[in-house]
């Protein structure tokens, strides 16, 4: 069975208030990798964005459980019933699907490989991934710009700012002038939203953020109107769209804090932001939509969406499995492989054990290391090349045979007094 697994939580399996809890920055992920420390024979990525909190591993599943562990002590538990396991195969095409923008919320959303990749890097950084994940993750790189070049969904420019601005303003129609936004973050996803709103006309943003300075730049690159942090409520009660997009691990607005007006619309408030920038309460006196309240549509525009969605999952699949093929090959050479490996140590050790007696005890310890670092270089190059010649031959098992008949007896003298 294929040690390929995947499992955690996304928007298809919970809510927003569940996802929110397992939410993790770029500095309590670091924080967390420091924690788990030696991945103890497992390889592990950790990918959390606003819609997914996943883990990618390759491993047997007490390396999984350890890591669900680390994650329910974050959030206070592990929520059975709103999250997903998959292993093998399945696990395969759900990485694949995920990197290409298929199982985005907005279909083709165009971060998510950005997205991926820092989660990528990171995991590397942290020491977490060896040969199973690195394949896996290329992989899925290479099957989203396939995705990318041949079908176009993440060409196309999906993204949760524009589903938040068409939301925004499917809300309001019918009203007449320019529609007045303020807009509550101005990070990642803030600087995204207002890219977003220059394509939309009669859209005048108004940005807030709690650090002012880099507010003030993105609305002067953007030319939009700026207001200060603790002025925001003020400016929330004159818009007519209030978008979220902090990184906040609390509400930034309550309805308390609101001076709602006795009479006329009240703003619509959008809420893209995990944890949620806007407290529920809201809610219960004006339209307040969640990120789970956005349509899942390819806002490409292109005329087959669902066709072009079926071409996307057959590069996946394909591409997936490759992944497949790739380990169960290496998985039946590695005992070949490790045959190699303990026919040449059987010899290295028999040779030093009987000369040691003519050194020092210093020198014994130098003559130990420096005929392990011979043997391994030794081996690296057969080894590297019994590998490659796995990915241009079928025939594996004829391989993995020939490769015992010649290394699976460590007894070499024993070989030559047989002649």
């Amino acid at each position: 069975m294929s040690a390929y697994r995947a499992f955690g939580l996304n928007h298809e399996t919970a809510g927003v208030e569940v996802r929110e809890r397992f939410a993790l920055d770029s500095v309590e992920l670091a924080a967390l990798y420091s924690r788990l420390g030696d991945p103890k024979g497992s390889e592990f990525l950790i990918l959390s964005t606003c819609n997914r909190t996943e883990v990618y591993l390759y491993g047997a599943e007490p390396g999984a459980e350890r890591l669900r562990a680390a994650l329910a002590d974050i959030a206070g538990c592990w929520p059975e019933e709103h999250t997903f396991k998959l292993q093998g195969g399945a696990a395969i095409d759900h990485v694949m699907e995920v990197v290409a923008g298929l199982r985005s919320q907005v279909l083709g959303d165009a971060q998510i490989q950005s997205q991926t990749k820092e989660a990528y890097r990171v995991a590397s950084d942290a020491g977490t991934l060896g040969p199973w994940l690195h394949r896996l993750m290329h992989t899925a790189f290479g099957a989203a710009k396939r995705v990318t070049n041949e079908i176009g969904i993440v060409a196309g420019g999906g993204s949760i700012a524009r589903a938040a601005l068409h939301a925004a303003l499917d809300s309001l129609e019918g009203r007449p002038g320019p529609i007045g936004c303020l807009l509550l973050g101005a990070g990642q996803m803030g600087r995204i939203v207002t890219s977003e709103a220059q394509t939309q006309e009669n859209l005048h943003i108004i940005l807030s953020n709690r650090t002012e300075a880099t507010a003030r730049r993105l609305a002067a690159k953007h030319g939009c109107d700026f207001v200060p942090w603790e002025a925001r409520f003020a400016a929330a009660a004159e818009a007519h769209v209030v978008i979220g997009a902090t990184a906040s691990p609390e509400p930034v607005m309550r309805a308390a804090d609101m001076d709602w007006p006795a009479e006329g619309p009240r703003p619509v408030f959008v809420d893209i932001a995990v944890p949620r920038a806007f407290d529920p309460d809201i809610g219960g006196h004006t339209k307040l939509l969640t990120i789970d309240d956005l349509s899942n549509s390819c806002a490409s525009g292109r005329a087959d969406p669902e066709g072009d969605v079926r071409g996307a999952r057959r590069i996946c699949r394909e591409m997936g499995q490759s992944v497949g093929s790739w380990e169960d090959e290496h998985r039946t050479l590695q005992p070949a492989i490790q045959a190699l490996y303990e026919t040449f140590e059987t010899v290295r050790r028999r040779e030093v054990d009987r000369n040691l007696h003519r050194f020092s005890e210093q020198t014994r310890q130098d003559v130990e290391r420096l005929t392990r670092s011979i043997m391994q270089k030794l081996l690296a190059v057969p080894v590297v090349r019994m590998k490659n010649q796995v990915a241009v031959h079928a025939d594996v098992a004829e391989q993995v045979r020939l490769v015992n008949s010649l290394f699976s007896r460590p007894d070499c003298e024993e070989e030559r007094e047989k002649q």
